[in-house]
C-alpha cells in the first residue's frame, strides 16, 4: 500500500464524509456531510433539504406538494393533477374566445359546486345546472351592469331548472333566433313551454295557430271573416249587406219604409194611440171585412154595392135620369 492510499484511509469516521478521505458507510448504510455530489445517474429516494437551484427535472410519474408553487412560467402535465387546496389565478385577462383569458381549458370542465361570475353565483345545488356546452354557432352576451363583456362560441345550459339571471337586459340576443324546443301546450297564463309573468312587446308580426283569451287591439280593417259568435256587442253603427235569421231589436223610430214582403207579416201600427194587430199584406184581394175605420183614403176608384150614411164629397156631375 502506498503512502497516498494510507493517507486516504487514515482517520476515517464511518458514515461521515471528510475532505480527501474515502467514503465509508456506517452500520445503517448511511453517509452524511457531502458538500456536493455530481453523478450521471441516481437511483432511489433522495432526501434533501430545500434545493433553490434546481431548474428542471425529467419526466415525473407523480409529484406531491405540501406547500405552494410560485414563480413558475409554464406548468404542463400529461396526466391528472389533483389539488386539495385553493388555486388562485391572479391574472385578470378578459376572455375573447374559448381559448383565451386567465384560464383556458380545451376540453370539458366538471364542477361539483357553485360558479360565481362577476359576483353572481350559479349553483348546481340550487338550479341543477349540469354544464355549459360550447358549440359552433356564434353568440354574444353583454353584461350591462358593468363595462366588461364576453364573447363566446355559444353557451347552452343543459337540463337546468329554475335558472335565474337578473340585470337590465338579463338575456340579450343581438342577432339570430331563440328556439324553445319544449312542445308543452298552454292551458293558462302559467303553463306552456314559455311562461312570461309580465307583458310581451313585439315589434314585428306575431303568428300563432291558436289564440285564447281576450284580444285588446286597435281597429282591424283587414279582418274579412270570423267564426261562429255567441254574441256581438257594437257600440257604434253596424252596416251589413245581408241579414239572415230573426232580428231582435228595441223600438226603431226612424224606420220609414219596408221593402216588398213576400209573406203576410203581422205589423204593429200606431194610429192615434190605437194599435191594430191585424195582418196587413201589401196586396191582399181576399179581405172580406175590417173593423171600424175612423177614416179611409182611396187613391183609385171605390166600388161598393151599398153605401149607407151621409156621403160628403165635392161637386159631382150627375147624368140625367
Amino acid at each position: 500500500m502506498i503512502v497516498n492510499e494510507i493517507s486516504v484511509l487514515d482517520g476515517i469516521a464511518p458514515g461521515t464524509a471528510q475532505a480527501s478521505k474515502a467514503l465509508v458507510l456506517n452500520s445503517s448504510s448511511n453517509i452524511s456531510g457531502i458538500a456536493s455530489l455530481v453523478a450521471t445517474g441516481l437511483t432511489g429516494t433522495l432526501q434533501t433539504a430545500a434545493q433553490p437551484n434546481i431548474t428542471s427535472v425529467g419526466t415525473l410519474t407523480s409529484l406531491t406538494f405540501s406547500g405552494g408553487i410560485s414563480g413558475a412560467t409554464n406548468i404542463s402535465a400529461s396526466g391528472t393533477i389533483n389539488l386539495s387546496r385553493v388555486v388562485n389565478c391572479n391574472n385578470s385577462t378578459y376572455a375573447s374566445s374559448p381559448l383565451s383569458g386567465s384560464l383556458a381549458v380545451s376540453g370539458g370542465v366538471g364542477i361539483q359546486r357553485n360558479i360565481a361570475i362577476g359576483g353572481i353565483a350559479y349553483s348546481t345545488s340550487q338550479w341543477a345546472v349540469l354544464g355549459v356546452q360550447y358549440q359552433a354557432r356564434s353568440t354574444t352576451y353583454t353584461d350591462t351592469s358593468s363595462a366588461a363583456g364576453a364573447t363566446i362560441a355559444s353557451s347552452v345550459i343543459s337540463s337546468g331548472t329554475n335558472t335565474k339571471i337578473s340585470n337590465s337586459y338579463s338575456l340579450w340576443v343581438a342577432s339570430g333566433n331563440v328556439l324553445v324546443g319544449d312542445s308543452s301546450a298552454s292551458s293558462s297564463t302559467t303553463t306552456g313551454a314559455l311562461v312570461v309573468s309580465g307583458g310581451v312587446g313585439v315589434g314585428g308580426q306575431l303568428t300563432a295557430s291558436t289564440t285564447a283569451g281576450t284580444l285588446q287591439t286597435a281597429a282591424k280593417p283587414n279582418i274579412t271573416s270570423v267564426g261562429t259568435l255567441a254574441s256581438l256587442t257594437v257600440s257604434g253603427g253596424l252596416t251589413v249587406s245581408t241579414l239572415i235569421g230573426t232580428l231582435q231589436t228595441t223600438g226603431q223610430s226612424n224606420i220609414t219604409s219596408f221593402g216588398t214582403l213576400s209573406q203576410p207579416y203581422r205589423v204593429w201600427c200606431a194610429v192615434s194611440q190605437y194599435y191594430s194587430r191585424d195582418a196587413i199584406n201589401p196586396s191582399t184581394a181576399n179581405i172580406t171585412s175590417v173593423g171600424m175605420l175612423t177614416s179611409l183614403d182611396v187613391s183609385g176608384a171605390l166600388t161598393a154595392s151599398t153605401v149607407a150614411g151621409t156621403i160628403q164629397t165635392a161637386a159631382q156631375p150627375i147624368s140625367p135620369l
